[in-house]
């Protein structure tokens, strides 16, 4: 089977598994909301919990513009900026008030004073966490890549890109290997994280085998058995190089994340 044909033949399959059970998982600093500088992006952040937004690696916070009359308390740690809308009490009845008009942010990042537009929308919903990009030179570069990209393709491309190890230089490549223990009779090393700046997915590369405890050669298995908050956290594709595991013998898995979680 040619590489093409393999790729659509687990499309088909494994995205209509995860969307019919809407897996997504979510909870932790792994799932953000990217911004992109210069552009006036609006995000919404919950009015009862602290919000957190990070400027890039290295960049330290250099102001917070925003209309106290608002309702917004900052503070700034390093490259951090941690929102909290304030909450009043209605003093005749006792109730909560909390903040729901729109605000407006100007977050200025590093010695360039890059500056990133963002307008709050306060919600009931759990704390944000708002990642600043840094490297525009990358996203400019991969946001051409997918340019009128329907999503199978986005994931297609990914994951082809990566088996035939032809990653574009606008990619970040992050190596991880660490060993999740997860199943009774299959290793899973967590290899490497390959993610496409400013286009909002990332791909996990794991490497999977048969324990030497296991007693039999070989394990027939299906990608939806990986589908699991330990190794898929909202994914929107997942693929086998096999999917027959042999004893010996690794073989790689794919699992592709949109990593921006919207409300």
């Amino acid at each position: 089977m040619t590489l093409k044909k393999w790729i659509h033949s687990f499309f088909a399959v494994t995205v209509a598994y995860v969307v019919a059970t809407g897996c997504a998982y979510a909870g932790d600093l792994n799932h953000y909301v990217e911004v992109m500088p210069e552009i006036i992006t609006s995000v919404d952040f919950s009015n009862r919990d602290v919000n957190r937004i990070m400027c890039p690696t290295g960049q330290p916070v250099k102001d917070v513009v925003c209309s106290q009359e608002k309702g917004v308390t900052v503070k700034i740690a390093g490259n951090n900026v941690f929102v909290k809308f304030l909450i009043k009490r209605d003093p005749a009845t006792g109730k909560n008030i909390y903040v729901k008009k729109p605000v407006e942010m100007y977050v200025v990042c590093g010695a360039q004073s890059t500056i990133y537009t963002l307008i709050f929308n306060p919600r009931n919903i759990p704390a944000r966490f708002v990642k600043l990009a840094g490297d525009t030179k990358k996203i400019e570069e991969n946001l051409s890549l997918f340019k009128d990209m329907p999503a199978e393709k986005v994931v297609i491309m990914m994951i082809k890109k990566v088996y035939v190890n032809d990653i574009p230089e606008s990619f970040t490549i992050k190596k991880v290997n660490h060993r999740i223990d997860i199943f009774r009779d299959i290793d899973v090393i967590f290899n490497r994280t390959i993610i496409a700046e400013g286009e909002g997915v990332r791909l996990k590369e794991y490497i999977v085998r048969l324990k030497k405890s296991y007693k039999k050669d070989r394990m027939k298995v299906m990608e939806k058995y990986f589908l699991v908050p330990e190794l898929a956290q909202n994914p929107i594709g997942i693929a086998l190089e096999t999917l027959t595991l042999l004893k010996g013998k690794p073989t790689r898995l794919f699992v592709v994340e949109n990593k921006n979680i919207h409300s």
